[in-house]
């Protein structure tokens, strides 16, 4: 729930893996942002690191061992990992709740790793600011979606009387839809919460 980045690539080559991390590591600590190293392992053969600022949701550069870019919690519950990543696979991370200026900045340090290190790369950015560059319709798009985001909460509210809970990165939101689909029938549930949601059209013709 909220703004949303939607991104796949590759790495030219392994071998800029060790750098690529390296730069992560000081601007991560340059900026105060998050970040976890991930090593592989037999069950996850991924390698990589993954940051977060405070709100957001972690942005993904661990890959296989060609090159392509996977999310750990993708890969532990594919169940033909080879043919499901080949394919129009992309990570998501939600950014909503950092705000459009620390958004700006993480989707600028994003593209410099993109142009550094891969041979391909692919985003969509629902704030549009990765297609556009433009802080006006990024500041816009984000005022947008937090009105969608208020009115869910408001619903959320008059179904759970849980009344604003919503966690630092919206964790609790969703929580609190798996338990009102535990408690209600799912369709009930949608029916309920249903408010159409920006910008979904332009999405699929992005992917598709």
């Amino acid at each position: 729930m909220g703004i949303t980045i939607y991104y796949s690539g590759k790495l030219r080559t392994m071998e800029q893996l060790p750098s690529l991390m390296d730069e992560v590591i000081q601007h991560c600590n340059h900026v105060k942002w998050e970040y976890e190293i991930i090593y592989r392992s037999f069950e996850i053969p991924l390698q990589g690191i993954a940051f977060e600022p405070k709100g957001s949701h972690a942005v993904w550069m661990t890959f296989m061992d060609d090159g392509l870019l996977v999310a750990p919690h993708d890969y532990a519950i594919a169940k033909d990992p080879v043919r499901k990543f080949k394919n129009d696979y992309r990570v998501d991370t939600k950014t909503h709740y950092v705000g459009a200026d620390v958004h700006m900045q993480m989707i600028t340090f994003i593209r410099y790793l993109s142009d550094t290190y891969f041979s391909k790369f692919v985003m969509y950015d629902e704030s549009e600011y990765w297609q556009t560059n433009n802080r006006s319709t990024c500041e816009r798009e984000f005022g947008i979606m937090e009105q969608w985001v208020r009115q869910m909460i408001n619903k959320l509210d008059e179904l759970d009387g849980r009344i604003g809970e919503i966690g630092d990165a919206g964790e609790i939101v969703d929580e609190r839809i798996y338990n009102l689909l535990l408690q209600m029938p799912p369709l009930e549930v949608l029916e309920h919460l249903h408010t159409p949601r920006p910008g979904m059209e332009v999405f699929s013709r992005v992917w598709n």
